[in-house]
This record gives structure tokens, sequence and C-alpha cells, in this order.
């Protein structure tokens, strides 16, 4: 079904966006010759991505945005909800030209590349051009050398896009492009290994990023004596991951994923799908350290192991699989997980927001990383009342006739962090006497520190949160005084004595 709204969307925008038609190979193309992007528009056209037309390339010419979005679906077998075209007031405007900018963000979502919030634009001429929402996109390309600066030292994020240029950016980004069934040794260099097909053999090690994309969807990936140092996207549907005597550092798993092989270690794996059906993982065999979601997750499976999960939403795992689930501090509601199998299985239960624990016939112990007792947890519908359970040997809360009185203290609320009241329980049975109350954060308390003539610093008066500097806001208080109406500080403007008239000769 993928693989058909694919050739949908490809056939639909080549239809009504006018695309350049008319294959032509790049040795037949008179007008790149000593042009600056030849070798790439030579690769590229190689692969019939961006094809010319009568034998020319026109490589200064500007893309549209439809032209833009039908590559990519071209080259990730994206179908036609992906999602990848961002729009102007609700509007796509399929064919208007697209921007450096524009392409830069469609391209990181579809190729899943990493963000960067940390760095910023400023250090570029032409920086404060960007609009506050692609900036972390381009800077992400920055920081990777997918894109460069002008000779003036100008991104030129709010140019209009040539075909050339998309081809260099493309060519910079993909330093190995798989379309076709095979084997193939992984190129080992920064950049994005991009799989666009099933029935693909990976080896040897490399520390770029590898994306499997929809066009291996219902299809098999197999990894054979390979290290895979950088991430691991696999945008593909119902695929299965096959790895013998391989090393994987991070896999993102986008829709539901089988894994097998044999004496294979995954370190980590983020499953990002997010959807009300969530995402299952299957593993058949091999060894992942730690599973993280933040949405519904099932994880199955027989020979395979999961050391630890940690979660923040709904999930189903199996006991003979996994060894640990972790109910995160910051998931948002009542999280429910649901244990089959039959072996020993660990929930750490560090969110106060509940915890609903179906055990079937798997042998459950809980406990908590939070100093607090567990009457947030519900094992089979019965609360525990104490700092640990372990269901083999605690199966019904303890009881004693006297309580003995123990202090919970109280936690002062921050400006970000909600607090507690101070609240009492019984150390003997773990009953609650005097329930802690939950004082919510302060928030912040903005204030305006002045800094010199120019700007004040936007600041909370409880905490070091800042905002940064920004302009005074002046106003005029009289006798030729001006005052910043946010932070008081004041300057007077020159007193300028009149010059006595010149008399004509």
């Amino acid at each position: 079904m993928k693989k058909t709204l694919s050739l949908m969307l490809t056939l639909i925008l080549a239809l009504t966006c006018c695309v350049i038609s008319g294959f032509a190979a790049a040795d037949s193309y008179s007008d790149i010759q000593g042009h600056w992007a030849e070798s790439s528009i030579e690769r590229w056209s190689e692969y019939g991505i961006v094809p010319g037309s009568q034998g020319k390339f026109y490589p200064d010419d500007n893309m549209t945005r439809a032209q833009f979005a039908q590559i990519l679906a071209s080259i990730l077998g994206l179908n036609e909800e992906a999602g990848i075209m961002p729009d102007n007031d609700g509007e796509a405007n399929p064919n208007d030209p697209i921007t450096c900018e524009e392409a830069i963000v469609m391209m990181c979502r579809a190729m899943n590349i990493q963000l960067d919030a940390s760095t910023g634009l400023s250090t570029f001429p032409d920086g404060d051009s960007t609009l506050d929402e692609s900036a972390p996109f381009i800077a992400a390309m920055v920081k990777a050398g997918f894109i460069g600066e002008d000779e003036a030292g100008k991104i030129q994020s709010s140019d209009m896009l040539t075909r050339a240029a998309f081809v260099a950016i493309l060519d910079r980004c993909v330093v190995q492009y798989i379309n076709e069934p095979g084997t193939y040794e992984m190129v080992n260099k920064a950049g994005i290994i991009l799989i666009a097909s099933d029935k693909v053999t990976l080896t040897g090690q490399t520390g770029a990023d590898v994306v499997i994309t929809e066009g291996a969807s219902d299809g098999t990936i197999l990894l054979d004596n390979a290290t895979l140092t950088g991430a691991m996207t696999i945008q593909a549907g119902h695929a299965t991951l096959t790895a013998e005597n391989s090393a994987i550092q991070n896999v993102v798993a986008q829709n539901d994923l089988e894994i097998r092989g044999n004496d294979t270690i995954i370190e980590s794996l983020t499953a990002a799908k997010n959807s009300d059906d969530g995402l299952e993982l299957n593993i058949v065999a091999g060894k992942i350290v730690e599973v993280t979601s933040t949405a519904k997750l099932r994880i199955t499976g027989s020979a395979g192991t999961v050391d630890t999960v940690i979660t923040s939403a709904d999930i189903e795992v199996s006991s003979d699989v996994v060894g640990q689930v972790v109910v995160a501090e910051a998931a948002p509601d009542t999280v429910s997980v649901n244990i089959s199998g039959n072996s020993s299985i660990e929930v750490v239960a560090n969110s106060t927001n509940g915890v609903e624990i179906t055990s079937g016939t798997a042998s459950v112990t809980v406990s908590t990383n939070l100093d607090t007792f567990l009457d947030y947890v519900k094992v089979d519908g019965n609360t525990v009342h104490s700092n640990r359970w372990n269901e083999d040997t605690e199966t019904a809360p303890a009881t004693c006739t006297t309580h003995t009185e123990a202090t919970d203290e109280a936690v002062v609320a921050t400006c970000t962090a909600a607090g507690r009241t101070e609240g009492k329980h019984c150390s003997v049975c773990g009953e609650v006497l005097v329930a802690q109350q939950t004082i919510p954060a302060l928030g912040h308390d903005i204030n305006y520190k002045n800094l010199d003539a120019n700007n004040h610093e936007v600041c909370c008066t409880r905490c070091d949160y800042s905002e940064g500097a920004e302009s005074h806001k002046f106003a005029s208080v009289g006798n030729g005084v001006n005052e910043c109406t946010l932070c008081g500080y004041e300057y007077s403007e020159p007193n300028i004595p009149e010059e006595d008239p010149v008399e004509n000769p």
C-alpha cells in the first residue's frame, strides 16, 4: 500500500507541477561542462533522480516546491502522507519557487537529520533573516557540513534554490545511495547512507547515519559482521532487521520492526512512532541494551532480550524478553504496564502520576528510584504500601494495630518544579497517615536588569533563568530625561545652546 501511494504521489506531482521531463543521460548534457556542480549533477543523474531534458540539465533554473517534494519522494520512497512540505499560511503553494530555507527544512524532516537548537546563526551576516522555526534545521545542516557560507560569509537561506544547488546539497548529505537489492560495503565517512530498497546486505564499518526508507517496507535489511557507530533510522514499515555478528550504536524505529540475528548487540533503540495504535517490536534474536519510548509500545519475542525499557506511555511487554521496565518520572498520566510471559521482571515506578501493572503469570518486583512509598502503584488491582514490593514474598499489604509514625519531608516549590507539603506514614506497614499535597511550581518572577546604555536583561528574581538581553524601551519623563519603562534606566538629552544669529555684512 505504501509503495502504491508513493507511486501515486510521484505521478500526481509530475503531472500537475510541470517537472522537467524527458530523461537525458548526464554525458549528453551540453550545459554542465565546467559548471561548479558538474560532478554532483553527473552522480545523481545516473540514478535518474534529477533528470534533464532535450540534452540539457538547466542547472541554474529555480526549483518549485512540488518538484522538490517529488524528488524527495522518489529518493526516499515516501508516501503522500509523509508531511515533508511546509505550508505558507495553510497553503502548500506547490508551483512557487522553493527557497533554500524551505528546502533544508524538508530535507531534515525527510532524512531524520538531528536538529541543533544549541548552535545559533548569529555568526552569519544574514543569520537574523532566517525564521526562528527554521533556524535549528539550518544550524544542523551547517554543523554537519552539508551547507556552507558564500564568499561574503552568508548562508543565503532566503535565496531561491536552483537545480544545481539542490543536487550539490544532496551530494554532500548522502555519501552512499542504495536503491537496488545486493551486498554493499558501507562507506565510512560523515554523512548519510540512504537505503531505498529491500533485500540489502550491509558489511563493514561506518560512522555515517543510516536511513532505511519506506522503499524497504515489508522487506529485509541484513547486517553481516557490520559495525555502525552512527544512528540507524528505520522509516520502512513492517521491516525485518537481521543482524549477524554485528554491533549497532543506536536504532530509531519509526514503524513496526522485527529484529533477528545472532551475536548482535544494539546499544539503544528509540521507538519514535507517535500514533494511537503505537509501535510493535518483535525481538526474535539478538540483544538490545535499552529501549526508550514516549508513545504506546508493544514488545514481543522469543530468543531475543531487552535489558531495560524506559517509557512514559502505556506498554505491553513479555517478561521472557524484557528484564526491566522503568516508568519515567516525566510520564504525564497513569501508565499501564501489561506483562505477559512466565519469567521474572522488575518495574521501576518513577512516576507518581500512577502506574497500573497487570502481571499475568510473570514474577514481578516493583521498586522506585524516588524517595517515596509506592502507594501510587497498583499490581493486579492491589495498591502497594511499601517502598519495594515483590510478588514472591509479599502478596498483600502489611498491617499493624498501632502505627509507627514517620515524617515525609516537605519539598519547597521552585520556579519550574512542584513542591510538596509535609506528610506522615507508618514505617511498619507503609499506610499514609497524612498525605502530602502538591504545591504547584511558582513560575518565573520576571524582572528587568539594566546592562548598559542600550540593553537590559530579562531575568527571574528567584532563579538563574534569563531570556537574554533586549533593547531599552524609552519614554520621555520631562526636562529632557528619557527613562526605560521596564528597567528604569535614564539618560538625559544633551543641552545644545542656541547659536547667535550671523549678521549680514
